[in-house]
């Protein structure tokens, strides 16, 4: 009996080119957040940011060959999470930085934020650690694009001095020094005049608080595509209201602009100012907002090119007036605008008004927070026959049953499962079943959240046949 083993052609992953690997090892240290790829790895020290967890290491320790060709790809290595730092998050960014050669770098670092319950020893082992990762990335200060830097356990040494005139990069910034003012006010001062003098930047984040008379004259609104600024410490004058109106009739040519406003407690200006066209406004978000700020700012904002709005009622706010519905509908057709994503956490009877408006025929991506009951859900239904010009939102193809998908807002499905089974259904092609009419989309996926009230298992097992690949429902 012959022993020979087969000498057919070889396969697996030994035998993939360069080439191949490359492109397989970038797409999984730096996949975009939108997928919701979600690896096995530590959150603590990553590549991808917000949450979505890879680390390219683990490459490294698959073979020989692949360790050889993962630390020979720069860019592998060139973004640098580090969630809630801790002492050996120094030795690994310094490895990482060495392997990233000269690769732009995106940088983020997230401290805990403290409670009442939080060790003391805890908090200076933590606060160590990240003041050592701050000094080591300040040392490749020319290498920074990207940087997010949220620094919530008091100031830090390694910004005291913070160099001017390192930054030929440096595009977005995103810093959260809120409890380093009013006590080192020069330090937070000193590194947004470095910020904004950076001759690629285009994007900023800024809390009010290091600026309670406004912002700054160096601020380069001339460059600025997006910008993002809370107001959660700003209760004195000028008002919040005030303060958000002065800072965008400075910046008639950005793309994107978010405000939180959650302390903006003040009542509406007396005299608000004259309203503003934003012709290249893509993104608007006012997020934990009183519904008389929201009205007064829909009313004062004309946005020709916006693709994507999210609105959020303030926390304490349990209902919004039926004023919100119409203004919401005459800034849609005021502006003349394309919405194709837009999110609302409002009470239930606005967004039941709010979602059959005529300039909302056209939205593809749908965020719901709040209470959803049978009202909302029997709402989405389409109705078998019904003709496609009196159906509710024709084009939508992502619906998501939150207001946000990498947040814990809370949120309440009330709606029966039969009735959500019966939305889904009406909303997707049975597997072999027609094509939509041209005027109309399918849902491709749908997310309901984590709720402890609603049983996402029992929809799984009700679902009709529908076409594949609908995604399911994921949780958020």
């Amino acid at each position: 009996m012959s022993t020979s083993v087969s000498t057919g052609p070889k396969t697996g992953i030994a035998d993939l080119s360069v080439e191949l690997l490359t492109r397989i090892f970038t797409f999984y240290a730096h996949q975009k957040k939108q997928s919701n790829f979600k690896g096995l790895e530590t959150r603590m020290f990553t590549s991808i940011p917000d949450g979505y967890p890879s680390n390219p290491t683990i490459l490294s320790h698959v073979c020989k060959h692949w360790r050889a060709v993962s630390i020979a790809i720069p860019t592998l290595w060139s973004t640098i999470v580090s969630q809630r730092p801790i002492p050996s998050h120094v030795d690994m960014a310094k490895l990482w930085l060495e392997r990233s050669g000269t690769s732009p770098l995106t940088l983020h670092i997230f401290q805990t934020i403290p409670d009442d319950g939080t060790p003391v020893e805890y908090m200076k082992t933590e606060r160590q650690a990240a003041n050592d990762l701050l000094k080591l990335f300040m040392e490749q200060m020319e290498r920074w694009q990207n940087v997010k830097f949220f620094l919530c356990i008091g100031p830090l040494p390694a910004f005291e001095n913070f160099p001017q005139d390192r930054f030929p990069l440096l595009k977005n910034a995103s810093l959260n020094l809120a409890t380093w003012t009013p006590m080192k006010a020069e330090w937070v001062d000193r590194v947004f005049r470095a910020v904004h003098s950076a001759p690629c930047i285009e994007s900023v984040t800024w809390n009010a608080s290091f600026y309670l008379d406004g912002l700054p004259s160096h601020v380069p609104w001339q460059r600025l595509k997006h910008f993002e600024l809370d107001l959660n410490d700003v209760s004195e004058d000028p008002s919040p209201l005030s303060y958000v109106f002065d800072t965008l009739s400075k910046c008639p040519q950005v793309e994107s602009i978010k405000f939180t406003l959650a302390m903006a407690l003040k009542p509406v200006p007396r005299s608000p100012p004259q309203p503003v066209t934003f012709v290249n406004l893509k993104k608007l978000v006012l997020d934990e907002a009183l519904p008389s700020h929201l009205i007064s700012l829909l009313k004062f904002i004309t946005a020709p090119a916006l693709e994507e709005l999210r609105i959020s009622l303030h926390p304490e706010e349990i209902r919004s007036p039926p004023a919100l519905a119409q203004t919401l509908g005459e800034f849609i057709s005021r502006s003349k605008c394309t919405i194709t994503n837009l999110g609302l956490d409002l009470d239930e009877a606005q967004a039941v008004k709010i979602l059959p408006l005529p300039g909302l025929k056209s939205l593809e991506v749908l965020f719901l927070g709040g209470t959803k009951s049978k009202q909302t859900v029997t709402l989405l239904t389409r109705a078998t026959g019904k003709k496609v010009s009196s159906n509710i939102l024709p084009k939508l193809q992502y619906l998501h049953f939150v207001y946000q998908l990498d947040t814990y807002r809370p949120h309440t499905i009330t709606a029966p499962v039969n009735s959500i089974r019966q939305m889904i259904n009406s909303r997707t092609r049975a597997r072999d079943g027609p094509l939509p009419p041209p005027d109309l989309n399918y849902l491709r996926r749908m997310t309901l959240g984590s709720n402890g009230t609603f049983q996402i298992a029992r929809v799984y097992a009700e679902l009709d046949d529908v076409d594949t690949p609908f995604f399911g429902l994921s949780a958020a």
